[in-house]
């Protein structure tokens, strides 16, 4: 990380450190209770404690780029796992698995979380809600800035060993990343797909789809018709058009007709003359 890097980052766990100074204007007296790690029958947290924030802040800053740490630094805290330390986690289990272009994308994406996360994560947005919406995304612009589909197309296999069994299954990144795989194009959502099957079984499998909206694959030109869609409507459309075509074809040839026919019936007309002034 260079120079500029680290002072834009202190600079931000200085603003939450001065964040965490009381105040009578922003203090909640509510807070207190709600933050705290309560045991059995406490409320769903929906929010970090302050003190929690400065600690996620001190940690990504000086968590490393490569590696899962920046995603641990999200785990011990008041709010639920937003599930990318887990995710980073199976993806580096199995990056052995990945040839050279889905090593790279693995080392790529990760590490542009990683530092979307640190530039991004704000002290004052300490809801739990806004750090599940961050984590997501970050995985869908760093998926597409390092051509996910590209990498999975060749690598099926290991990117369905990174999908856990449904029923053990978070919500979350797991599902983001079987919708970034299942919005790919045919031929790499398919291959994903086949792979899933083989691995969870076909009935798993489709629950997987099912939970992303459907189980078809998504066409590469959603508004184009895919090869044989539409040859039903081509067949009515091309007899429709067929019909009228003769029609009009038909009217066409009948004026046309009339017109040589008139034109030879006057032609005729003269020729019984010159006949007789030729006997």
């Amino acid at each position: 990380m260079g120079f500029a890097s680290r002072a834009r980052l202190l600079l931000l766990l200085v603003a939450c450190l001065h964040a965490t100074a009381p105040s009578p204007v922003t203090a909640h007296p509510t807070d207190g209770a709600a933050e705290k790690d309560g045991g059995a029958g406490s409320l769903p947290k929906t929010r970090l404690s302050m003190q929690g924030a400065v600690e996620v802040g001190q940690c990504l800053v000086a968590a490393a780029d490569a590696g899962c740490g920046a995603f641990a630094c999200l785990e011990n805290t008041t709010c639920d796992s937003p599930g990318l330390q887990a995710l980073c986690a199976e993806l580096v289990r199995h990056a052995d698995m990945y040839d050279v272009q889905g090593k790279s994308f693995i080392k790529e994406a990760l590490k542009c979380m990683a530092q979307g996360l640190r530039g991004r994560f704000n002290c004052n947005q300490r809801k739990c809600s806004a750090l599940s919406d961050l984590a997501l995304q970050l995985q869908r612009e760093c998926y597409h800035r390092h051509e996910l589909c590209a990498a999975a197309k060749p690598n099926a296999e290991a990117m369905a060993l990174s999908v856990p069994h449904p029923t053990a299954l978070p919500k979350g990144p797991y599902l983001e990343l079987l919708r970034a795989l299942f919005s790919c194009d045919n031929a790499t959502s398919a291959a994903v797909r086949r792979a899933l099957s083989a691995r969870l079984g076909k009935a798993h499998a489709s629950a997987l789809a099912q939970m992303l909206g459907g189980s078809a694959p998504r066409r590469q030109h959603p508004g184009k018709p895919a090869p044989g869609e539409a040859s039903e409507g081509g067949r009515e459309g091309g007899k429709e058009g067929g019909k009228e075509g003769s029609r009009d074809g038909g009217r066409e040839v009948g004026k046309e007709g009339g017109k040589d026919g008139g034109r030879r019936g006057a032609s005729g007309a003269h020729h019984p003359k010159s006949g007789k002034s030729s006997q």
